[in-house]
């Protein structure tokens, strides 16, 4: 595995956050963008795994699609937007979307819903336009895993690592239990109109979206320091 741009200050950011040091805001923010930045390059290696693609699929189409998605650029990514959201925000936009109504849910069954809505979901609705390939392909290599919920949180995450390559990576961090924060990365094609343009479509419905960017050297900045 190369080991450079934010990819390099993974090690670095968790030490950091073991020995502790500034505001629970910041501290959030490195947690979000190591452990984003880790699933990315995961994801990356998942791409490029022979073994793994062999394993999950013998289309021709899916494996150079996988190819490119592997060969995106996703350790030095241009820029890195950072999306927080209230959690119902995420399945008031799931209403939104799909022009149905989950108010009616029993609560116990919109915390459901709502656990259940992460990067996998937005990529897929920004992939599926350009085709069942790169639907196909993204999905193989999407995948998440769980945290202890780190200090500071507030609102569910969403992470768009946005790189020169065909693809960027979606990274979500939502609650999903008690205590219990679960994070998904997904590769989105970037398209002539970019991945960030992209998303933002589906994302800034009402036109409130909020939220922070960061260049790919002030994000490895914010890792290491």
């Amino acid at each position: 595995m190369k080991q450079k741009g934010l990819a390099a200050a993974v090690m670095a950011a968790a030490l950091l956050l073991t020995s502790c040091g500034g505001t629970p805001e910041k501290e959030l923010d490195q947690f979000l963008l190591q452990e984003g930045t880790a699933l990315t390059v995961q994801l990356e290696e998942l791409a490029g795994s022979e073994a793994y693609i062999d394993l999950m699929t013998g289309e021709e189409m899916i494996k150079a699609e996988l190819s490119g998605i592997e060969g995106s650029g996703f350790q030095n990514p241009k820029q890195v937007y950072l999306i927080s959201f209230p959690e119902d925000h995420w399945i008031g936009l799931l209403d939104q979307m799909t022009d149905r109504q989950t108010a009616d849910l029993p609560d116990n069954i919109r915390e459901v819903v709502n656990s259940r809505i992460n990067s996998t979901l937005f990529s897929s609705m920004v992939n599926a336009g350009y085709g069942t390939v790169p639907l196909a392909s993204a999905t193989l290599v999407s995948f998440g895993k769980s945290y202890p919920m780190p200090k500071g949180w507030e609102n569910n995450a969403l992470l768009l690592f946005e790189c020169e390559g065909g693809y960027s990576s979606l990274v979500s961090f939502t609650r999903t239990g008690d205590g219990v924060i679960s994070g998904y990365v997904s590769p989105l094609k970037n398209g002539d109109a970019g991945a960030w343009a992209s998303l933002e479509g589906f994302l800034d419905l009402d036109g409130s979206l909020q939220y922070s960017v960061y260049s790919g050297e002030d994000a490895a900045a914010l890792l290491a320091n």
